[in-house]
């Protein structure tokens, strides 16, 4: 798959999983486990486009 259409799907499914978490009792579980995804997500694409690694946000 090229990579642009890649990161378009990554994009739409992520939308996706926001749209559903917000429909959940807040605070919940799949909070904390989507915020880890993206964080990799995030590290992977600063690797792969060989950027500085992405700071961690502070709360």
């Amino acid at each position: 798959m090229e990579p642009d259409r890649l990161l378009a799907y990554d994009y739409w499914a992520n939308q996706q999983s926001l749209y559903a978490m917000r429909q959940l009792p807040q605070p919940h579980p799949a909070n904390k486990i989507f915020s880890h995804i993206v964080a990799i997500q995030e590290f992977w694409l600063a690797r792969a486009t060989r950027l500085a690694r992405p700071q961690p946000r502070r709360r």
